[in-house]
């Protein structure tokens, strides 16, 4: 996992035959076994919610459990995950999901199971959620994903939402459904 830093209690990093590796990390014990040939060790497993910290870019967080393997470049990061994002002009930006997954290859972060994320101006929910660090944007899939202003004057539903995480700005792509929205326009913007 190239641009990021992952600490846990136990980090067990196995590298196989002809390269590729695999990487856990966990909260647990580990303890080196002296008995017989090589290097063995003993190691407990006790996953619990924010254990395992890791940083992706602007973004830092919170899981139980990190299981990355080299061959298919895929990171799993199990739950209850909790994130924060700094944004423009001060805010931060708050999140929780059930699990992430992470193509380190391709660059694409996946926040699965009861996504939320919060700013200072606006509170969103999906089922799943796309993120790209380096865009700066999240695509909120859910039937439907919804945004609306923390007071509550707006609010944005579809299937499809394009969240701008540093202009806290949402675009709405209909599908199905459709769209649908609430606005009101003697409200200020938020700041």
């Amino acid at each position: 996992m190239d641009k990021n830093v992952i600490r846990a209690n136990v980090v067990i990093a196995r590298k196989k035959e002809g390269g590729d590796g695999e990487l856990e990390a966990y909260n647990g014990t580990a303890r080196r076994i002296e008995e017989g040939e090589g290097c063995q060790v003993e190691v407990k497993a006790d996953p619990k919610p924010g254990t395992v910290f890791v940083e992706q870019g602007k973004t830092k967080l919170t899981g139980s459990r990190l299981d990355y393997t080299e061959e298919t470049g895929i990171a799993v990061i199990q739950g209850p995950i909790v994130f924060e994002r700094p944004q423009d002009k001060g805010d931060t930006l708050r999140g929780a999901s059930d699990k992430i997954t992470v193509d380190v290859d391709n660059e694409k972060t996946f926040l699965e199971g009861k996504v939320t994320l919060e700013s200072k101006c606006r509170t969103s929910s999906a089922d799943k959620v796309e993120y790209d660090d380096g865009k700066n944007l999240a695509i909120l899939f859910g039937k439907p994903a919804i945004s609306r202003s923390k007071d509550g004057k707006d609010e944005i539903k579809g299937e499809r939402l394009e969240y701008d995480l540093d202009s806290n700005d949402v675009v709405v792509t209909a599908s199905g459904d459709g769209v649908s929205g609430q606005f009101d326009d003697e409200a200020p913007p938020c700041k």
